[in-house]
């Protein structure tokens, strides 16, 4: 899992901390400055919730795949026919 990791902002929390309700993000995880971070969708609260941004996820990286693969193809028929 190098290029998505998890972002838990509380993974530290602690008994007496403010309380709030746990999430968690998917992130970006390649080459990202520590403690930065470029999350993708939204707070996930719930196991039905991670469930659904990954099924959103890999729709998108499908989708990724067949149009980098259109263009690929099209700029090397266009840069050969020179």
């Amino acid at each position: 899992m190098n290029h998505l990791t998890m972002h838990s902002p509380f993974r530290t929390w602690k008994k007496g901390d403010d309380p709030d309700s746990p999430y968690v993000y998917v992130k970006v995880g390649a080459r990202i400055p520590e403690g930065e971070h470029i999350l993708l969708g939204r707070k996930l609260m719930s196991d039905m919730e991670i469930d659904e941004i990954v099924k959103e996820l890999k729709s998108d990286i499908d989708e990724f795949s067949i149009v980098a693969k259109r263009e690929l193809r099209e700029l090397h028929n266009k840069m050969r026919a020179k």
